[in-house]
């Protein structure tokens, strides 16, 4: 644990360098919007480099344009994978409201979706439209965070607009893994204190990540996938769910996974 003098710095650069970074942001996005991309994606690795956050990464992101599919942590997993890859995230409409947050979102591309069903061919169609130009998005699909331990199940509500009709999309799993804290491995109620709980204010969780020192995170890439290769967004969800749990681990694989999915339907 850091001395409460030393994290507090910590702090206070955070939170002093977001309204600067706010403002540079919309400048940057009036002049010339790509820069603001680019321009975020440095701001994202600052902000978690002050915080104490050290990544590593295994395998690497789809150059194709791609879904990236991957568990969620904490609010410090849109910095770290928005560091790694160019892409836009995948968010529920409510976050399109929140001050500052919703504006900068917008701004670094982010698809707002309802998961209603009302709204699912309007979504598709933006979805696919902008994939068509090349963009690239990325989904946390257990649509909450998790302890940090245990990945939460995928809501297959989210798969809706991945598996459109007649036309065939790439998915990546990405596994956001916590592995060390100040060079010893991490125990799991550290783990536990490192996610975003939602009793937890963003304030005192971001104090609680200033005072913890280093944590090193391990991002894994699996292999890309294609949405013809699951037969119904159910299935998607669990085997998707199933690759990212076993990325750390080589021979959970794909064909693996799809081998107990069977196993279980016929099991039911």
């Amino acid at each position: 644990m850091l001395s409460p003098v030393r994290a507090a710095l910590r702090f206070a650069f955070v939170w002093l360098g977001i309204p600067f970074y706010f403002v540079i942001m919309v400048f940057v996005f009036v002049i010339h919007r790509p820069w603001a991309r680019r321009f975020g994606m440095m701001f994202y690795r600052w902000v978690y480099k002050v915080v104490g956050i050290h990544v590593c990464v295994e395998g690497a992101p789809s150059m194709r344009t791609t879904v990236f599919v991957a568990n969620h942590i904490s609010y410090m997993d849109i910095l770290v994978l928005g560091s790694l890859i160019k892409a836009g995230f995948i968010a529920k409409k409510e976050v399109k409201r929140w001050p500052i947050i919703g504006s900068a979102a917008r701004m670094m591309g982010t698809l707002f979706i309802s998961r209603h069903r009302n709204t699912l061919m309007k979504e598709l169609k933006e979805l696919t439209k902008r994939l068509t130009r090349g963009e690239k998005f990325i989904l946390f699909p257990e649509g909450t965070c998790g302890d940090g331990v245990k990945i939460f199940p995928f809501k297959s509500t989210f798969f809706h607009i991945l598996m459109p009709k007649g036309c065939d999309m790439w998915v990546q799993p990405v596994s956001l893994k916590l592995t060390k804290l100040n060079g010893l491995p991490m125990a799991d109620c550290f783990k536990k204190r490192y996610s975003w709980r939602g009793d937890q204010t963003l304030v005192a969780n971001l104090w609680g990540l200033c005072r913890m020192g280093c944590v090193h995170i391990t991002v894994s890439f699996g292999p890309a996938l294609k949405s013809s290769d699951f037969s119904s967004r159910q299935d998607m969800a669990h085997l998707l769910w199933h690759h990212v749990a076993g990325l750390d681990k080589p021979q959970d694989t794909l064909a693996s996974a799809k081998k107990e999915a069977s196993a279980h339907q016929q099991a039911s």
